[in-house]
């Protein structure tokens, strides 16, 4: 399974993610071999799992899953961010973004989103999608591109549910 992280964060960010888990690097690996194997028992609802890694001054970082396979990087704002749970995900069409994009039901929230954007203040409670190239700075990079593909994803697969977790969640 270390094949498997080292396919997305290069050596750098490796051991920075290392130390800020306080883990070992076999200890890590093994903590991100369990992760996929819990998302791959756990897949009988065909469902995304988000997963939050990295908890900053300016944002909220996670990693987003469909049947074990990593598909991108998250952003949320902190303090209006989802709360962890299972939620219903749906295409919507969005007015401020003139498209169909993923939208996620929170009980006593409206107009979650998963959408394009680089920044933590590009967002006021939605998921925003992408990749993270700097473990010490709260950015998703090519999210266009990246929510584009998310899309795909889910009218293809029929994707109806998001569980988010945080990392440290068991």
């Amino acid at each position: 399974m270390s094949d498997f992280v080292c396919s997305r964060v290069g050596e750098c960010e490796l051991l920075k993610l290392v130390d800020d888990l306080k883990l070992s690097a076999s200890d890590y690996a093994d903590y991100r071999a369990s992760l996929v194997s819990k998302v791959r028992e756990n897949d009988f609802f065909n469902r995304l799992f988000l997963f939050r890694t990295r908890v900053m001054d300016d944002g909220i970082l996670g990693e987003l899953f469909y049947r074990g396979v990593k598909l991108c990087d998250t952003l949320e704002r902190q303090g209006v961010e989802v709360r962890t749970g299972i939620y219903r995900l749906s295409m919507s069409h969005s007015p401020r973004f003139k498209r169909e994009l993923p939208r996620i039901t929170v009980p006593n929230r409206t107009g979650i989103l998963m959408h394009a954007g680089n920044y933590s203040r590009d967002s006021n409670g939605c998921i925003l999608v992408g990749f993270n190239v700097d473990a010490d700075k709260p950015i998703v990079l090519h999210s266009t591109a990246t929510l584009n593909l998310l899309i795909t994803n889910i009218i293809d697969n029929k994707i109806s549910f998001i569980n988010i977790k945080n990392y440290c969640d068991e």
